[in-house]
C-alpha cells in the first residue's frame, strides 16, 4: 500500500513549505524527510528547530485561519500529507457523538481564543512549548496510513477507479440464481485489486462510507435492470447492497433510495438494504425509523452476519427484518462442529417462525450445500456456486445450479 498517495506535496531540501506571518490554510504530517522549524520570539531571536516523520505542523490553521506562527523549511527532500479543514471535519463527524461534541466545544473555545488574540503573535515560549512532543504516537504509521487511503479513496470515487462485484445467491428448492449480493472492489491504477478488508474499515472511520454508498446504490440499481433483461435471466431477480449506520443517519437515506429506484424499471422490492446486526444494538432508535420507512416504501430488509456476538434477539421484533443471513463462520464449521449445525438448525427454525427467509453464506464444499437443503435453509450463497464476479460475466449464473 505504500505506493498510495493523495493529497500529497512533495518538497525539495531548501524550500520555504509555510512562512511566518503568512494566512494559514493546511496542516502537514511529515511522511518522509525532516523539516526545520524557525520561531522568532518576540525580542527578534530565531530559535530552530527539526522534525521528522510523523511530525505534524501547522494545525492552528485547522481552527481558523490565523497567521502562521512559525516558518518551516525543508532541511532533506521531503513528501508531506496535506490535511485540510475538510479532512479534520469529516473525522469529527465520523466520530463516537461524545467525542463529537467535546471536540466541537473546544475547537470553538480555540477559535474564541485565537479572535481574541486577534493579529498579535502568539508568544514565543506558548509557541515553543507547542513543538516540543509534536510527533504523533506509536500509532503514527497507523494515522498516516488512514489519511493517505482517505485521500486515495476520493480521488478514486472522482476517477472511477471502484467497480462492483456480484455474488449469485441460490434458491435451495429450485437451485436457480434468485439475486445477488454487490459487494465493492477498487482497482487502483498502480497498485491493482485492494481488499474490502483495507478500504472500507478506512471509509466507515473517516466517514466516507456514505459517498461510497451513494455510489454503489447507484450503480448497484442501474446493474441489475441490466442484469435483469439478460438471456434466460430469471424474473424479480433482486440486488442487496451494504450500508452502514453513517448511511441509516442521513435524513436523506430513503429519498435516495427510491432515487435510485425510480431511474430504473425496477421495484424497490428488488432492492434489498443488508445491515448488520451491531449496527441495529448500536442505533436502536435511528435504525428502527428508518428501516421502517424503507420496509413501508417496499424495500426488503437483509441482517448480514447473523448470530455473531449478540444474546439479545428481541430487535427480530422491533425492527422489520425479511431476510436473516447466517455468517459463514458456522456454515464451515457445521461438518466438524455439532453445535455450529444445531446453532444452524435454532436459526432457520427461529426465522421460518418469524416468516423470514434464511441465506446461509459461505458455502464452498457440496456436501455443506445438501446439508443447508437438509436443514430448510431457503437459500445459499459461496464459492461453492461462484465467487463475485463482474457484471459481464453473469450471464453464465442463469442455469440450473447442481450439487456433485
Amino acid at each position: 500500500m505504500a505506493n498510495i498517495s493523495g493529497a500529497i506535496r512533495h518538497v525539495k531540501k531548501g524550500e520555504d513549505i509555510l512562512r511566518q506571518g503568512e494566512s494559514g490554510e493546511y496542516a502537514y504530517i511529515i511522511d518522509s524527510g525532516r523539516v526545520e522549524i524557525l520561531i522568532e520570539n518576540n525580542n527578534g531571536e530565531i530559535e530552530r528547530i527539526e522534525e521528522g516523520p510523523g511530525s505534524l505542523f501547522g494545525e492552528v490553521a485547522l481552527l481558523a485561519r490565523t497567521k502562521r506562527a512559525a516558518t518551516v523549511k525543508a532541511v532533506e527532500d521531503c513528501t508531506l500529507i496535506t490535511v485540510t479543514p475538510d479532512d479534520f471535519i469529516r473525522r469529527i463527524e465520523a466520530a463516537d457523538p461524545i467525542l463529537r461534541m467535546v471536540t466541537k466545544n473546544l475547537i470553538s473555545y480555540c477559535r474564541n481564543k485565537l479572535e481574541l488574540e486577534d493579529d498579535h503573535s502568539a508568544p514565543y515560549d506558548d509557541v515553543r512549548a507547542k513543538m516540543k512532543n509534536k510527533t504523533l504516537s506509536g500509532h503514527t504509521q497507523e494515522l498516516v496510513s488512514s489519511i493517505k487511503m482517505e485521500h486515495a479513496l476520493n480521488k478514486a470515487i472522482e476517477q472511477n477507479e471502484l467497480q462492483l462485484y456480484y455474488q449469485p445467491i441460490i434458491n435451495l428448492e429450485s437451485f436457480n440464481t434468485c439475486g445477488f449480493e454487490a459487494l465493492m472492489r477498487w482497482k487502483h491504477p498502480t497498485d491493482g485489486m485492494i481488499p474490502p478488508n483495507v478500504f472500507i474499515p478506512v471509509a466507515e472511520d473517516t466517514g466516507l462510507i456514505v459517498k461510497l454508498s451513494e455510489w454503489a446504490l447507484r450503480e448497484a440499481t442501474a446493474a441489475l435492470e441490466r442484469i435483469q433483461a439478460m438471456p434466460n435471466a430469471p424474473e424479480n431477480l433482486y440486488c442487496s447492497v451494504n450500508f452502514s449506520s453513517h448511511d441509516l443517519s442521513k435524513p436523506s437515506f430513503l429519498d435516495e433510495l427510491v432515487e435510485a429506484v425510480n431511474n430504473t424499471k425496477l421495484h424497490p422490492r428488488q432492492i434489498k438494504i443488508e445491515i448488520t446486526e451491531r449496527l441495529l444494538i448500536l442505533q436502536p432508535e435511528v435504525a428502527a425509523k428508518t428501516l421502517k420507512a424503507c420496509k413501508d416504501a417496499g424495500f426488503s430488509i437483509a441482517i448480514d452476519d447473523f448470530g455473531t456476538g449478540y444474546s439479545s434477539l428481541s430487535y427480530l421484533q422491533d425492527f422489520p427484518i425479511d431476510t436473516l443471513k447466517i455468517d459463514r463462520a458456522f456454515v464451515q464449521k457445521m461438518a466438524t462442529d455439532k453445535t455450529s449445525e444445531e446453532l444452524i438448525r435454532t436459526i432457520i427454525q427461529l426465522g421460518k417462525t418469524l416468516n423470514m427467509d434464511i441465506i446461509a453464506e459461505g458455502a464452498e464444499e457440496a456436501h455443506e450445500v445438501e446439508k443447508l437443503k437438509e436443514l430448510n435453509c431457503d437459500m445459499v450463497q459461496g464459492y461453492y456456486f461462484a465467487k463475485p464476479m463482474p457484471e459481464d460475466e453473469l450471464a453464465s449464473c442463469f442455469k440450473n445450479w447442481k450439487t456433485e
